[in-house]
């Protein structure tokens, strides 16, 4: 093996490792904005109005 080979190798492997700290740090990303969503939806249902006691009910099921 000549020097430039290694140097070749080398690079390759500071590029790949390069690639997967970024590739990590985009996931970590997505995972945090997903979170943030179920986040969002769990207090939304939460606010969601309950149906009241008397039988009257508030929620119209559409579906039906």
């Amino acid at each position: 093996m000549d020097i430039s080979s290694l140097a070749s190798d080398s690079s390759a492997v500071k590029s790949q490792q390069g690639m997967s700290q970024i590739s990590v740090a985009v996931m970590k990303q997505q995972q945090d904005q997903q979170e943030q969503f179920a986040q969002a939806i769990i207090k939304m249902m939460e606010q969601t109005p309950r149906p009241s006691l008397d039988g009257t009910g508030k929620i119209v099921d559409i579906f039906a």
